[in-house]
């Protein structure tokens, strides 16, 4: 069977190789004569184009549940998509105009409530959207624009910050470092410093140079003001600027550049207070050997010391008395001593109250003395002016008597019978005034005579 298929094999490879041998030639000579005519190629029906088909139209927005206060607004963004692309061409409409406001997308609230906004594409009015909008009750903004606080590094403020204190004095700490200003500000508030820090340099904080923070409270209307006003650093004193001692009086003047001064105390004073101040704030004093003070010469030391560690001392020799032996002295010397030194320890604690008192009761008793002073003159000049009117008037009345005496105004009845005796009563008057007071005319003295007579007559009876 094997070898029957492959003379077959063989048959059909040589009748193949014999056909191609035989039909070459032919081939040939048919490509060189006539031309074949070509069979016709089959038509090509065209493909039907399907009918087009409409996009369908949507409309999105980016708020759909909105919550504002009274007098807030915001904005709803709509995008429209369909035929023609993207659009944005939609009709806004809302169901409660009272309590908000729309248009092209801006709402506004307008009083509490809830209202629905509505939003139609223009190319189909059947797509539609809402949103929901809440108002609610405006919250009450502060008003208050002052600052909760005041942090500076690198400088000194002066006062210390105070929310209502609005200027400050700055003063650099040091020369080669720019201060740090940070304000605290309270909830709500907006804090701007003026100059910008950031824009200065250390060179520009010069003597003079102002820096504002403008503080606007939460309500957007309320401003305050602080200025800082730099400053540069002083250089410290040591000297003092007062010294006394408590009760007494230095025997030198007191004068800031003088180191040295004395005074004296009484035995009974073991201690002395010291009274001072410093022309610098940053300074610190120290103060020895005033207490437990013997008898004698005593020094007390105050020194004065910066923070540099250089230091000026002022010195008070202070010299307690010695005590008074009691025997050599009575009581009331001892009373009035010690009267006299409390008397000038209260002058010398209370000198210029004192003093004033002093002036004001000398003055005073100067005006009572002149008030009774001219009361007694006035009082002698009239007494003696009245006695002297009374006296003129007494010699008158008594000239006039007389007269009328002597003219027979008085009678004097004499019977002188024998181995009778009567009495005769005569009215007499003494009188006490100088003879040059009374003129004596001729007839004044006739009449005088005739009294002398008379008195004679009653002295011989």
């Amino acid at each position: 069977m094997k070898k029957l298929k492959n003379k077959l094999g063989k048959i059909v490879f040589t009748s193949f190789a014999l056909l191609s041998l035989i039909g070459a030639p032919w081939m040939v000579l048919a490509e060189e004569g006539e031309t074949p005519t070509p069979s016709p190629s089959p038509t090509i029906e065209p493909t039907p184009t399907p009918p087009p088909v409409k996009k369908e139209t949507k409309l999105e927005l980016d708020k759909t549940n909105i919550e504002l206060t009274v007098g807030e607004s915001t904005t709803i963004i709509a995008t429209v998509t369909g035929e023609e692309g993207i659009d944005t061409d939609v009709t806004w409409d809302t169901d409660k105009k009272d309590i908000i406001s729309v248009s092209k997308g801006t709402v506004k609230a307008l009083k509490t409530g809830t209202a629905t906004i509505t939003v139609k594409a223009n190319a189909d009015e059947n797509v539609v959207k809402t949103c929901t909008v809440t108002v609610k009750e405006a919250k009450k903004l502060s008003n208050d624009a002052t600052l909760d606080g005041l942090q500076i590094t690198g400088a000194k403020i002066t006062p210390t910050f105070s929310p209502n204190v609005e200027k400050y004095t700055l003063e650099l700490t040091s020369e080669t470092t720019r201060p740090n200003i940070e304000p605290k500000s309270k909830k709500g508030q907006k804090v701007i410093i003026s100059p910008s820090l950031n824009d200065l340099k250390v060179s520009d904080f010069t003597n003079g140079k102002e820096i504002r923070i403008v503080v606007t409270a939460e309500d957007g209307k309320t401003n305050k003001t602080y200025k800082l006003i730099v400053s540069s650093k002083e250089e410290t004193s040591l000297n003092l600027k007062t010294l006394k001692v408590k009760g007494y009086t230095l025997n030198e003047a007191f004068a800031p550049n003088r180191t040295g001064y004395t005074v004296d105390i009484p035995y009974e004073a073991e201690d002395v207070t010291i009274e001072l101040a410093t022309e610098s704030e940053d300074v610190k004093t120290e103060i020895k050997g005033a207490t437990n003070l013997k008898v004698g010469k005593n020094e007390v030391t105050i020194t004065v010391k910066n923070s540099n560690g250089e230091k000026k001392t002022y010195t008070i020799t202070v010299t307690r008395a010695a005590k008074e032996d009691d025997n050599e002295k009575d009581d009331s010397h001892v009373t009035s001593h010690k009267t006299s030194t409390s008397t000038l320890l209260s002058e010398e604690t209370n000198y210029p109250s004192h003093t004033l008192k002093y002036i004001l009761v000398t003055i005073g008793c100067l005006i009572l003395f002149a008030i009774g002073g001219i009361g007694i003159y006035f009082y002698v000049k009239t007494s003696v002016k009245d006695k002297k009117n009374k006296t003129t008037k007494d010699k008158e009345e008594i000239k006039e008597e007389i007269k009328d005496s002597v003219s027979g105004n008085a009678m004097i009845e004499v019977a002188p019978e024998k181995n009778e005796t009567k009495e005769i009563f005569v009215e007499t008057r003494e009188f006490n005034f100088e003879k040059d007071d009374l003129p004596v005319s001729k007839k004044e003295s006739e009449e005088l005579n005739v009294l002398e007579e008379i008195e004679d007559l009653f002295d011989d009876e």
